[in-house]
Order: structure tokens, then sequence, then C-alpha cells
């Protein structure tokens, strides 16, 4: 994120400045808008995932499995070698 801003900010300080170095500026803001956007929903995911996890170490909380059993098919069946 902070390239991007470090970027945009070169650019613009650049002379003359033209529409096109304006429209890459723009564009470095909103790669950093973006990336910040996506940095703040990895901490989120993190946090919450915490939040479970001490509260089942604390024993607050229950360790559930939502997973289905295993269930053999007889679409693939093995053949003797």
């Amino acid at each position: 994120m902070i390239g991007f801003l470090s970027h945009a900010n070169q650019l613009l300080a650049m002379q003359p400045a033209t529409a096109d170095l304006a429209r890459k500026a723009w564009n470095d803001r909103l790669d950093a808008a973006v990336a910040g956007f996506l940095v703040l929903l990895v901490a989120m995911i993190v946090v919450e995932s915490a939040m479970h996890w001490i509260a089942i170490v604390s024993g607050r909380k229950t360790a559930k499995t939502l997973e289905t059993p295993f269930v053999a098919t007889r679409y693939v069946a093995e053949e003797p070698a």
C-alpha cells in the first residue's frame, strides 16, 4: 500500500503534470485502497478465528466439527489384481 501511495506522489511531483500522470496516480491510489481493504478483511478473519480458538482452549466453547462421515459409493469399485 505504501508503495502505491509513494508512486502516486512521485508521479504528481513530476513536471509538467499531464492527464496521463494524473490517471496513473489515481490508479495507484485506487490500488492502495483495494489492498488496504483486503488487509482489513484478512485481519478481521484472523481476529475472529483467534477469538474462537481462545474460547475453545479456555473451555468456554466446545469444539465441534460439521463434517459428514465418508460414504462409499458404487461408482468406483476396486478390482482385484
